[in-house]
């Protein structure tokens, strides 16, 4: 499977960093996002993943998840998923991280780059 992660900062705020991820989160594609989370903790104040664009995201890819989150507290960054597929939001509830990570769900009815 493929997952497509696009870095955006802001010129209001260069230490934030969001990373914007379409596609799926699984064994195929989790090296690429552990290494552009790295990159992006480096440069970083804050990392938000915004996860609207996840259609999947199998156990390597919580797995995934998890490490990152690990890897911004070790680096004393601030960490948040700005939003959540279904499919991801579904799966974060089966394993008990739905509270995890300042997280905010995507809704049916909330338009692309609107936070929940």
């Amino acid at each position: 499977m493929q997952l497509s992660i696009m870095r955006l900062t802001s010129p209001e705020a260069p230490s934030t960093v969001e990373l914007r991820l379409v596609g799926s989160i699984d064994v195929g594609t989790r090296q690429a996002l552990l290494d552009a989370a790295a990159s992006a903790l480096s440069a970083a104040d804050a990392l938000t993943i915004d996860a609207g664009g996840v259609d999947f995201v199998d156990s390597v890819g919580i797995g995934a998840l998890i490490m990152i989150g690990q890897m911004a507290q070790r680096a004393r960054v601030d960490f948040r998923i700005s939003r959540q597929s279904v499919q991801l939001e579904r799966v974060l509830r089966i394993v008990g991280l739905d509270s995890h990570w300042h997280q905010t769900a995507l809704t049916a009815d909330a338009p692309i780059g609107v936070d929940r």
